[in-house]
């Protein structure tokens, strides 16, 4: 005889199983995550590719460097 797990939202018979939804819940917030650091992590290429095109940036100091970094990530 084949055991049916109960469903973790109703109780009933139809649903899938709590290790299936945790899996799948575990899953979307893994692809939320990983989108939102790759999201944030193109913006910053985008700013560092801007700054270091900038003609005058061999003469800024660090904390100028640092301003203008800060001003493209805002």
């Amino acid at each position: 005889m084949k055991r049916r797990e109960i469903g973790i939202v109703t109780r009933k018979m139809p649903q899938l199983p709590v290790s299936m939804t945790v899996g799948v819940l575990g899953g979307v917030v893994l692809m939320v995550v990983v989108a939102l650091a790759v999201s944030g992590w193109n913006r910053h290429s985008k700013c560092f590719d801007q700054m270091v095109e900038d003609p005058s940036f061999d003469s800024r100091t660090v904390e100028q460097k640092a301003a203008v970094f800060d001003q493209c990530m805002d």
